[in-house]
């Protein structure tokens, strides 16, 4: 099984794709440095040799860290594949690092 979850700052309220308003431009997660820092923090395993895209293995699963190359980062791509419902900690945990 595979699916992605996009890290991204949206307002407080928002309860569904559906509730984001078309002229939004969310604020940017912060500065490379910074959230590279944070990912590393929240998950010390993640391969960050390459800073535009990280590694993160689970026992049955892996994350792939779409991060990309701006700076500052506006959003942190994560592709999730494999099984496990302890994949759920890392995802949380990453998304906490970024606020």
């Amino acid at each position: 099984m595979s699916w992605d979850v996009l890290l991204l700052d949206l307002p407080d309220d928002i309860a569904s794709a559906q509730d984001i308003p078309a002229d939004h431009s969310p604020r940017p997660l912060g500065r490379r440095h910074e959230v590279l820092a944070a990912i590393g923090r929240a998950e010390p395993a993640t391969d960050l040799s390459d800073p535009t895209w990280g590694d993160l293995a689970g026992p049955t699963w892996s994350i792939e860290l779409g991060i990309g190359s701006d700076d500052p980062v506006d959003s942190v791509m994560l592709h999730v594949r494999g099984s496990g419902d302890d994949v759920l900690t890392s995802v949380f945990r990453l998304a906490g690092a970024l606020d």
